[in-house]
């Protein structure tokens, strides 16, 4: 995870700068040279809010605020722009690792159900059918999964892989209608000469489950019916449903000439007749669970007769786990890997460990683990194999010693704790408040789609706070936009 402290680089304090309306503002050349490291328009976007205050006010980007109802979360003024070299470098990066993760099972246990169930801590019934799943053809192909990076000095840092279904983040679309729509980014576009463009990440998620689905033989009727099977209470918050369908049934019909529907519905609303799934009277052709990796056996049956494409599902109660992150960081120099899959680890994938009473290899030296997570508490995360959301995430750096030593303490009774680095963040710089601007700590999500990229969005919050940046803990989210080749400064 990560740590941040005060921006050397700019030329007046963050307090500064939050001076009332339309007040101008003046970035230092080593803010602006950080901003250029990721696309050379971030640097050219503060050079224009300095000529152009009114970039300050959350009043100019009226737009976001607008429509809630099209939004799960507050969204920030100021997007980020990623050169084609950076967004060629992400697809590398994301994919690569996640492909690595998903290899865990085979590579490190050879895919034995009794070893994994003893190394997972899981029902030995419960992993035969796992490891059935991993081996069935396409399967691994099929997995949906959102990486979490850090842009530190040294490059994207991997803090974690959500190898899940419910992964969040799907709205680009909305997004990049909204800030284009906004006059500040429409007149820097303009005046820049830039040509930007969004990895969509629902049409490339539609895009993998048709090609799935249909490798899988279903949809051969012209008929392609898609499920998200999410749990009764969170049925309410469908916000997104109608435009959902009317991507899905675009690309449906360009990539196949089929047609079909998006349903969204409880377990228990499902009907079965034989060994095929139906809701509200339609037949379900895949299913993308929004339950934890529950599937009912009726579900699970349909999917091993070959009659639906089940996405992720029971498989994620082992790739989901973060001992998979520990183990190809401890051993990222080993002939589990290939050179290239080692240069990869090296250089994305911070130093994680299980939490156990063991010595490590850190920084060089050999260290007994629970020794040194005391001496380098403030160097140190520690965070539960099955977390989500930002829970049970603790920052040594952000506890009394005292409670970092029970927290420690605990980590190695349960068994059941990574322990990862500090990736320091590199101070951003956004809008904040009703007029101002201030640095931020950024967290982004890049989505990988079996083995294809699909796109991702940013989380932040104003530096200075240590924590897990979530965006159902009040962290804003913003868009990343991609510039095209040969425009723009």
């Amino acid at each position: 995870m990560s740590r941040t402290g005060p921006d050397p680089a700019v030329t007046a304090p963050a307090a500064d700068l939050r001076r009332g309306p339309l007040a101008p503002v003046c970035f230092s050349e080593e803010a602006k040279r950080l901003h250029g490291r990721l696309g050379r328009a971030n640097r050219a976007f503060l050079e224009y809010v300095e000529r152009h205050p009114e970039c300050l006010e959350r009043s100019s980007f009226a737009v976001l605020d607008a429509s809630p109802e099209l939004l799960l979360f507050r969204v920030q003024s100021w997007p980020v722009f990623l050169d084609p070299e950076v967004v060629s470098d992400v697809r590398r990066i994301a994919v690569g690792i996640n492909e690595l993760l998903k290899s865990v099972p085979e590579r490190f246990f050879g895919s034995d159900p009794e070893v994994l169930a003893e190394s997972y801590g899981l029902p030995l019934k419960d992993v035969q059918l796992i490891t059935t799943l991993l081996a069935r053809p396409g399967h691994l192909g099929s997995l949906l999964a959102r990486g979490d990076f850090i842009a530190g000095a040294a490059g994207f840092q991997c803090l974690e892989v959500n190898l899940s279904s419910n992964v969040g983040g799907w709205q680009t679309t909305i997004w990049d209608m909204l800030y284009r729509a906004t006059p500040p980014i429409a007149g820097f576009l303009a005046e820049a000469g830039l040509r930007v463009s969004t990895t969509e990440t629902m049409a490339a998620l539609f895009e993998h489950l048709v090609e799935q689905a249909a490798a899988a033989g279903l949809g051969e009727g012209s008929e392609l019916n898609l499920l998200f099977a999410i749990p009764a209470h969170q049925l309410g918050d469908l916000r997104f449903r109608d435009l959902v369908e009317q991507i899905y049934k675009r690309h449906l019909e360009e990539l196949r000439g089929w047609t079909g529907k998006v349903l969204t519905g409880a377990y228990e609303d499902l009907e079965t007749r034989g060994d095929k799934v139906y809701c509200e009277g339609h037949r379900v052709h895949v299913v993308v669970e929004h339950y934890g990796s529950i599937v009912p056996r009726e579900v699970l049956f349909s999917f091993l007769a070959g009659n639906l494409l089940l996405v992720n599902g029971p498989v994620s109660r082992i790739l989901d786990d973060r001992r998979n992150l520990s183990l190809i960081s401890q051993y990222q120099d080993s002939d589990f890997f290939t050179a290239e899959e080692r240069a990869l680890l090296r250089a994305h994938v911070p130093w994680t460990r299980n939490v156990s009473r063991d010595y490590v290899d850190y920084q060089g030296e050999r260290a007994f683990l629970p020794d040194l997570l005391l001496a380098r508490r403030e160097r140190m995360v520690l965070k539960h194999v099955v977390s989500s959301c930002g829970e049970k995430v603790l920052f040594g750096a952000a506890m009394p010693r005292q409670d970092w030593e029970a927290a420690v303490a605990n980590a190695l009774a349960e068994g059941l704790w990574i322990v990862q680095e500090l990736v320091d963040f590199q101070p951003y710089w956004c809008q904040t408040g009703p007029s101002g601007c201030a640095p931020h700590d950024l967290v982004w999500g890049f989505f990988v789609f079996g083995g294809r990229y699909g796109g991702g969005f940013l989380r932040l919050r104003p530096s200075g706070v240590l924590g897990a940046i979530n965006s159902a803990q009040g962290a804003e989210e913003t868009i990343f936009f991609e510039v095209e080749e040969g425009t723009g400064p």
